[in-house]
């Protein structure tokens, strides 16, 4: 479905009051809880290398199971592969 124009700045605008605000108050509660010792810090490369682990490992075996599990096609998997790419 693809919303007017008109509907989709309101949309955004709505977005931009409720949303952001949650993810900077979110953002400040995590910065927080480091400068008090009760969160660590795990670097960008290694959290990406572990999720991009954790994608192949869940995808290979949703993709072995068979029976109602709709193979996918090498266009999706490439698809799947540039999005986990490009979170790096």
């Amino acid at each position: 479905m693809r919303l007017p124009v008109r509907d989709r700045a309101l949309l955004n605008d709505h977005a931009a009051r409720t949303v952001q605000p949650a993810w900077a108050a979110e953002a400040e509660d995590r910065i927080a809880a480091y400068r008090r010792g009760d969160l660590s810090a795990v670097d960008g490369p290694s959290s990406l290398k572990k999720l991009r682990s954790r994608y192949r490992a869940h995808h290979a075996s949703t993709s072995s199971q068979g029976g109602g599990v709709r193979k996918r096609s090498k266009m999706s998997d490439a698809k799947d592969q540039k999005n986990l790419t490009g979170l790096s």
